[in-house]
């Protein structure tokens, strides 16, 4: 199991399902409804911000991955 869906499981349920809600929608590239920005240290990558906690996730053609889901401070170490 990837780290990040362990981290997820053991934050409030509010903001667990909101990010679950928003996965949704960073799948089907509503791109026009949330903040999400190009990674510019890296090719394809995009991160979306919910508060302090950010989805970090690469987009190349239709194929969409989530890399990590984790604190501000520490997803871009």
């Amino acid at each position: 199991m990837k780290k990040w869906i362990k981290y997820i499981r053991t934050l409030p349920s509010k903001l667990y399902d909101r990010i679950i809600h928003d996965i949704d929608l960073i799948l089907s590239w509503k791109r026009e409804w949330l903040d999400i920005k190009k990674l510019e240290w890296q090719m394809w990558m995009y991160r979306y911000r919910i508060g302090d906690i950010r989805i970090i996730f690469k987009r190349k053609g239709n194929t969409i991955e989530i890399i990590t889901i984790w604190p501000r401070g520490d997803v871009y170490k």
